[in-house]
């Protein structure tokens, strides 16, 4: 009676990492190594991901950079962006507009240093990639919508002086917080308090 031939073995489907893995490392890669130091063979042996499955998601590798260097720019702001919004929202009234300022100054003021000179890095990188300056300005014009529209509500309301553009507001609360850099490069600055205290000051000058 003749053997039966064995079936041939069956290899398991691989596994394929989670996008948001492969995001994280390219994200750490990035700040690492910067974009001159970035190489695709650092995401596949982190991850463990396959050539054909990064190329199908990222299209290539500049297109990998700018994925990373979006969430890099804007991971925390827009968490910040949130949570001052829904601040703002909460106020019915012009003292209420007043007693949220400090809390704001306070929350800019805790943001990492290294978040700010991650941000510069990203915004430099932007001045030669024309596709990445556009991804940025797509999505910064998108924050600047929503912020702009809870400073609208407090123009409706009488919150602010008169002559107050809020999307010109809007640009100033946020470039306030980004120049920081300016200030991170003085070696004889000021305690944090005296820069929170300003902050709160120039702030609160637009309220009625």
């Amino acid at each position: 009676m003749a053997a039966k031939k064995k079936a041939p073995r069956q290899r398991a489907p691989r596994r394929e990492p989670a996008l948001d893995a492969v995001l994280e490392a390219s994200v750490e890669c990035l700040l690492e190594n910067g974009e001159r130091g970035f190489r695709i063979e650092q995401i596949v042996e982190k991850t463990g991901i396959s050539r054909s499955s990064l190329y199908l998601h990222f299209t290539d590798r500049d297109g990998l950079v700018e994925v990373a260097s979006l969430e890099i720019f804007f991971r925390e702001v827009v968490g910040n962006i949130d949570r001052t919004i829904e601040a703002m929202d909460s106020v019915t009234t012009v003292e209420q507009a007043r007693s949220v300022v400090r809390p704001l100054v306070d929350a800019i003021a805790a943001q990492p240093e290294s978040t700010r000179w991650n941000r510069v890095m990203v915004l430099a990188a932007s001045h030669y990639r024309s596709s990445l300056e556009r991804r940025l300005a797509t999505m910064q014009t998108e924050i600047n919508d929503r912020l702009a529209g809870s400073l609208q509500r407090w123009v409706d309301l009488g919150f602010l002086v008169d002559g107050v553009d809020p999307r010109e507001a809007a640009s100033f609360i946020q470039a306030n917080t980004f120049g920081r850099v300016i200030r991170d490069l003085d070696d004889r600055r000021s305690p944090v308090e005296a820069w929170k205290t300003l902050m709160e000051i120039t702030f609160r000058a637009y309220i009625r």
